[in-house]
C-alpha cells in the first residue's frame, strides 16, 4: 500500500504527520501540568496565609478570654477575701477562704504573664501528672462557676445577669 501523501513511516507504522500531533500533545500535556503545578503551588500558599490568619484571629480571640477569666479571677479571689474578713480571723473558714483566694489571685496574675499555649500545655502535662486531681479541680470550678451564675442571675444588673447575657449571644437556641 502506497502512501500517497509522501510521507515517511517508521517501522511502527507512525508517519511524520502522526509523530507531529503526538509531539503537540506531550507539550500540551506538560504545559497542561505545569499550570496544575502553578495552580496547586498558588492554593498550598493561599491555604497556608488563611491558616495563619485564622490562627492569629483565634490566638487574639483567646488572649482577650484569658483576660476575662483572669479579670474575674481577680475578682473572685476579692469577694473571698472579703468572706474571709466576716468570719472569725483565726478560723478555719478564714484560713481557707483567704488561702483559696491566694491561690486565684496566682492563677489569674499568671494567666495574664503567659500565652495561652503554654497554659494549655502546663494543663495537659498536669492532667497526665495528675488525673484524679484535675478531675477534682474541673468539678470544683463547674461548681464554682455555677454558683457565680446564679449569684450573678440574683443580682440587678442593666443586663439582666449572666445568663441572659449568655442568651444573647449568636447561636444560642432557647
Amino acid at each position: 500500500m502506497a502512501n500517497t501523501d509522501m510521507e515517511n513511516t517508521d517501522t511502527f507504522g507512525v508517519t511524520t504527520r502522526d509523530a507531529g500531533v503526538k509531539d503537540k500533545m506531550k507539550a500540551a500535556a506538560s504545559a497542561t501540568k505545569e499550570a496544575g503545578a502553578a495552580i496547586a503551588e498558588d492554593l498550598k500558599a493561599r491555604a497556608a496565609g488563611t491558616f495563619e490568619a485564622a490562627k492569629e484571629a483565634v490566638a487574639d480571640r483567646a488572649g482577650g478570654m484569658a483576660d476575662q477569666v483572669s479579670d474575674a479571677g481577680a475578682r473572685l479571689a476579692d469577694k473571698l477575701r472579703d468572706a474571709a474578713g466576716s468570719t472569725e480571723p483565726d478560723g478555719f473558714p478564714a484560713r481557707a477562704l483567704n488561702l483559696m483566694a491566694n491561690g486565684l489571685s496566682e492563677a489569674a496574675r499568671g494567666l495574664n504573664a503567659r500565652s495561652l499555649s503554654s497554659i494549655m500545655s502546663d494543663t495537659r502535662a498536669f492532667a497526665r501528672r495528675n488525673p484524679t486531681l484535675f478531675v477534682l479541680g474541673a468539678a470544683v470550678a463547674g461548681f464554682a462557676l455555677m454558683r457565680m451564675v446564679k449569684a450573678s442571675d440574683s443580682e440587678p444588673t442593666a443586663e439582666g445577669g449572666l445568663r441572659s447575657a449568655l442568651r444573647n449571644q449568636p447561636g444560642h437556641t432557647s
